[in-house]
């Protein structure tokens, strides 16, 4: 899924090639570092790619509370999946319910 979505393959974090388990997450730098190296074109899949890429970089880099070892979970792709489907989506609710989760989470960092 990850390599139709952003038109290349991202390479394994060193502990999921360990253990030999599917990717479920992705580096930031290399999601950044594809965003960077966009050629200039015209055409609209390349740049459906690397806009999904971009999205993807914004969601793991401001949005997410955890940004521990500068990864983001790949449960975000089926969001970028489909535009049109996306728009359909509560996200102001979505940003709310985030938003308090975070502030519970601070006023309370050992509850789980």
């Amino acid at each position: 899924m990850v390599e139709q979505l952003f038109g290349a393959i991202p390479p394994v974090v060193a502990q999921q090639a360990a253990q030999r388990k599917e990717p479920f997450m992705l580096k930031l730098v290399w999601l950044r570092d594809r965003v960077c190296q966009m050629p200039p074109t015209n055409d609209p899949e390349t740049v459906r790619q690397y806009s999904q890429c971009y999205i993807m970089l914004l969601i793991g880099g401001y949005l997410s509370t955890v940004s521990v070892y500068n990864l983001v979970h790949v449960r975000w792709l089926p969001l970028l999946r489909d535009f049109a489907e996306c728009r359909a989506l509560s996200w102001r609710s979505a940003v709310q319910v985030w938003t308090y989760q975070s502030l519970c989470l601070a006023e309370h960092p050992f509850l789980t």
